[in-house]
């Protein structure tokens, strides 16, 4: 060896620089045979040889020069571990516990440019839903995620997911997810396209970003995955046990956005948790494929900033994270497909009845709904239990979900807004 490499060598401006980014890009891991470093950049593993290389190219020194900068520098310790930390997007590398960890978040190439107008973009979502309340619903859904990227225990996450279906080939689902990943990120956004990948022991990964995008997954009421997803769509974190590791507490800040050719068939009368949305232009043949062209022009042009811009600034004021998301006609077709035969003889019922609210104990008998399973067919159909006094004594009837009963009045559950008094409700009443 040189014995140049050895002694002190006299410290040039460039290689002040060169220790620098090396401190600030690389971080050094150890092990029995070899010392190896961990580029940021690209999540490489690099020789020594390699780094001293990229110190030469970057900086113009020498390779006697760049040795003697790796050998006499400090460079920090990799842990092994990594996090997803938006809220840090000029660091790669954090120091967290006291152990130097990898930050997977990676700022997106797009800028947000409030001043570009977003209309194409609000115009297309309006095309495509056709329901002003989703649609307004979609955009604070997505907006919240661009204002407040960090999602922790503290923040708490909104327990909200979407559901996107289309009937119709070629309508723009898998475009509108592709804008999002553009806006957001790569980095941002997990994708699969099986149930097997979300319910494996490593499952828990693909909730660790801001948007797991989960395209044509099948899912089935009442199963594992449904069980799986209910959980992780409103939890920040949970205790997981990683292959051939021990228990760790992971993070699970991702929401869900599911698309999909069909209907969805497991949802619930009292799901809160899904907003449902049929997504179809109503172009066909030589109009859609023109309007794409244009649209997706735009997009390339100065859409993407645009809606980022949009993203940014909009008013979150209306938005309630944790409320029920619009109940979509989407939704309630999807909920008529998904029920029992028994619920869906209740739902068909209550929407004959649209104007009433409360309903005696009694007034399902004549569906003869086997009395096991009667109260359980019942809270499905979106109806509560209640007892309350009227006129002195203690009654029964079933409420619908979203309303109460209060000194004699139903009110609004939420709100506590007089809606009508019980008794001129209990007296239209009827039995089916």
């Amino acid at each position: 060896m040189d014995n140049s490499k050895k002694s002190v060598m006299a410290i040039s401006a460039s290689m002040e620089e060169a220790k620098a980014l090396l401190q600030r890009r690389f971080l050094l891991i150890q092990t029995n045979y070899s010392n190896t470093y961990l580029d940021t950049v690209d999540n490489t593993v690099n020789s020594f040889a390699t780094v001293q290389g990229v110190l030469m190219h970057r900086f113009g020194i020498t390779q006697d020069e760049a040795y003697y900068v790796l050998k006499n520098s400090y460079v920090n310790s990799y842990s092994g571990q990594q996090v997803y930390r938006p809220d840090y997007p000029n660091f790669k590398v954090l120091n967290i516990n006291d152990k130097w960890v990898l930050n997977t978040y990676r700022q997106p190439k797009i800028k947000p440019d409030p001043l570009i107008s977003p209309k194409p973009f609000i115009d297309h979502l309006k095309l495509a839903i056709r329901d002003n309340a989703a649609v307004e619903f979609l955009l604070d859904f997505i907006a919240y995620r661009h204002q407040k990227p960090l999602i922790n225990d503290q923040t708490g996450k909104p327990a909200h997911a979407l559901y996107i279906f289309s009937k119709a080939q070629g309508q723009g689902k898998s475009l509108f997810t592709d804008t999002l990943t553009t806006i957001f990120g790569d980095t941002a956004v997990k994708t699969t396209t099986t149930a097997d990948s979300l319910l494996k022991q490593n499952g828990y990964q693909y909730w660790e970003r801001t948007w797991l995008l989960a395209d044509e997954v099948k899912i089935g009421d009442g199963t594992r995955l449904y069980d799986n997803l209910k959980a992780r769509i409103s939890k920040t974190s949970d205790f997981v046990d990683p292959k051939g590791k021990a228990s760790i507490e992971a993070k699970l800040p991702a929401q869900l956005i599911m698309t999909s050719n069909h209907e969805p068939t497991f949802i619930e009368a009292d799901d809160r948790r899904f907003c449902i949305i049929e997504w179809d232009t109503g172009l066909r043949d030589e109009a859609k494929e023109n309007y794409f062209n244009e649209y997706i022009e735009w997009l390339n042009e100065e859409g993407h900033s645009a809606i980022a811009g949009l993203l940014q600034t909009r008013d979150l004021s209306n938005y309630k994270p944790n409320s029920p998301p619009p109940k979509t006609e989407a939704k309630a077709t999807a909920i008529l497909k998904s029920e029992s035969t028994d619920v869906d003889r209740v739902l068909e019922h209550l929407a004959f009845f649209r104007d009433q609210i409360a309903f005696k104990a009694t007034a399902f008998d004549d569906l003869r709904i086997p009395n096991k399973v009667k109260e359980q067919v019942l809270r499905h159909a979106g109806l509560i239990r209640k007892r309350p006094y009227l006129d002195g004594n203690k009654i029964g009837v079933w409420i619908r979900d979203g309303y109460s009963v209060k000194a004699g009045n139903i009110v609004n559950a939420t709100t506590g807004e007089l809606i009508k008094t019980l008794h001129s409700d209990i007296d239209s009443i009827p039995n089916f």
